[in-house]
C-alpha cells in the first residue's frame, strides 16, 4: 500500500461567487499549505472571511479509491467539494484517469499541476496544455495552476495571469490552484490576491 508523504498537506478552500443555493459561481481559489514548520497558518493567507474549512488526513493513496471515500464524505455532508491533483506523466495519468472514470461525478475540480511542466513554458503552450487536460477530464472541472516560487510551469512573472485572462475570455477559467502558501507568505501573498481579483 502506497504511503502518503510524511509532509502534512493542509488544503485551504475558498469558494468564490457562491450562488444562494450554494452552487459554484465565478470560480474557486485553492492553495495548499505545506506544513514544513515554516510558521504558516490559515490566518496568514488572505482570504474572504467567514468561510469554513475541513481538514482530512488520509492514511494512504488507496484509501481514496478502495472505499470510495470522496463519495462517502460528500454523501454524509462532511465535505462540500472534492478535487484531485494529477500531473502530466503517463503512469500518474493512468491512475487518475481510472479514478476519474469511476468517481468523476463526485470530483468537483481537477487541480492539475501545470507547474510540473518546464519553466520555459509559454502562454500558448500553457493554453494547449490546459485544453488537452480539459479533454482528458471534463470541461469546467480543470483549474489552471502555478507555483508561487516560480520554479516550474508558466509563472506569474512570465504570463500565467495573461493565460488565465485568455481562458476567462473564452469561458474556461473556473478557478485557480496555487502551490504553496509557505513560499507565498514571503511575498505577502501577492499572486493569491491577484488570482482572487481575476476570479471576481
Amino acid at each position: 500500500m502506497a504511503k502518503i508523504s510524511s509532509v502534512l498537506l493542509l488544503m485551504l478552500f475558498l469558494a468564490v461567487g457562491l450562488s444562494e443555493n450554494g452552487s459554484m459561481g465565478a470560480g474557486v481559489f485553492r492553495e495548499y499549505i505545506v506544513a514544513q514548520f515554516n510558521g504558516v497558518k490559515f490566518s496568514d493567507v488572505p482570504i474572504i472571511p467567514g468561510k469554513t474549512h475541513v481538514q482530512f488526513n488520509p492514511s494512504s493513496v488507496s484509501t481514496w479509491v478502495k472505499n470510495a471515500l470522496i463519495t462517502q464524505l460528500k454523501q454524509k455532508k462532511v465535505i462540500s467539494f472534492a478535487s484531485i491533483a494529477p500531473f502530466d506523466d503517463p503512469k500518474v495519468q493512468s491512475h487518475y484517469s481510472a479514478l476519474w472514470n469511476k468517481y468523476g461525478k463526485s470530483i468537483d475540480y481537477v487541480n492539475f499541476q501545470f507547474y510540473a511542466y518546464d519553466s520555459s513554458t509559454t502562454v500558448p503552450q500553457f493554453i494547449n496544455y490546459f485544453n488537452a487536460q480539459e479533454k482528458r477530464y471534463s470541461v469546467g472541472k480543470v483549474l489552471p495552476s502555478f507555483t508561487s516560487d516560480g520554479s516550474g510551469g508558466l509563472s506569474p512573472a512570465k504570463g500565467f495571469f495573461d493565460a488565465c485572462t485568455t481562458l476567462k475570455k473564452s469561458g474556461k477559467l473556473h478557478g485557480i490552484f496555487v502551490w504553496s502558501a509557505d513560499t507565498s507568505k514571503s511575498n505577502g501573498f501577492k499572486y493569491e490576491k491577484q488570482a482572487q481579483a481575476l476570479l471576481h
